[in-house]
């Protein structure tokens, strides 16, 4: 091997333990850099990774399901293929106050070992259908807001202080998902019960959070087409902000200290594209592309310190072109 490839296949992160022992572990090894095509700009969505560009609607869903197994690839870890059964959903407590029925709902789903969650309600106690409004526990107070603007709003259970998604980690010992696309998975399973209620337009379902649950609303949206619009509130790194253009400046949110500070949150195997970010096959744009056609809302601040405006509108931009 010429000294070119190897300053090219060299690793540039700091040693972590973890890390060594994940790879240990599993075996896994840096990929061959020198294989990777550098593109200092988003990877293309409409182009095939073999660079047959999309050329008809009906190219897409080829496409489409590429840039899936990249995320799930790269960024993820493999997800479930199949959803559990819903077992049953039982009412632990309701209060009707102010015109809204309040309700504790425990779904206990069909798995080995059974696993059970506990999600809120907030419906109108008149009219209905209503369009529902999804989001996490950190973000309650914004359930409130929607059920006062003729909402039905779910809580459900996925965030640093309430987070009920790792009971199925041992249901999926074959998944090595990782905290927020495991997070965002959940969400789908609240859904699964609330489509089921009459109360519900299944038509008009929308989903939000912020920071770091704002990255887990984008993924959730992503990879289930039953959300028809997504609030991405300052998600910042892995969120609406791709890696390429993001860095130590952006809350440390780089590939480095995102995944040094915070390892559970993506895949190790993003770790090796430290300081070769521009190597990444897909980035966090591809999210986007999976949303499309349907609604996405990317809120963001010109000052807001954990991320970059440029990098959210060079996403914005990518993804404008499937939409």
């Amino acid at each position: 091997m010429s000294a070119a490839s190897r300053s090219t296949n060299s690793v540039l992160y700091p040693s972590r333990d973890w890390f060594a022992a994940w790879q240990e572990r599993t075996g896994e090894q840096p990929p061959d850099f020198a294989a990777l095509p550098s593109m200092p700009d988003l990877p293309p969505l409409l182009q095939f990774q073999d660079g047959r560009p999309v050329r008809w609607p009906s190219d897409w869903d080829s496409r489409r399901a590429e840039i899936r197994v990249l995320l799930e690839h790269y960024f993820w870890g493999r997800l479930p293929d199949e959803p559990p059964r819903l077992q049953k959903a039982e009412v632990l407590a309701e209060e009707h106050e102010r015109a809204v029925i309040r309700r504790s709902i425990a779904l206990t789903f069909a798995t080995e070992p059974v696993v059970q969650i506990t999600i809120e309600t907030m419906t109108p106690d008149s009219g209905g259908p209503f369009p529902l409004f999804l989001t996490q526990t950190t973000h309650r107070v914004w359930a409130v807001m929607a059920v006062s603007r003729g909402y039905m709003a779910c809580v459900y259970p996925a965030c640093d202080e309430d987070d009920q998604s790792a009971r199925f980690v041992e249901v999926y010992p074959e998944c090595d998902w990782t905290t927020i696309p495991r997070r965002a998975w959940l969400a789908g399973r609240a859904l699964d019960y609330l489509l089921t209620l009459d109360e519900v337009d299944g038509e008009r379902v929308a989903i939000t959070g912020h920071s770091r649950n704002g990255k887990q609303s984008l993924i959730a949206a992503a990879i289930d087409e039953r959300i028809t619009s997504v609030v991405s509130s300052s998600s910042g790194a892995a969120g609406a902000s791709p890696y390429r253009f993001t860095s130590e400046r952006e809350f440390l949110e780089s590939v480095e200290t995102t995944t040094w500070m915070c390892p559970d949150w993506f895949h190790p195997r993003l770790r090796f594209f430290t300081g070769r970010e521009d190597r990444l096959p897909m980035d966090t744009h591809g999210y986007l592309a999976l949303i499309a056609p349907r609604a996405c809302l990317l809120s963001t601040a010109l000052n807001d310190g954990c991320e970059s405006t440029f990098a959210v509108e060079r996403a914005y931009l990518a993804a404008q072109q499937v939409y």
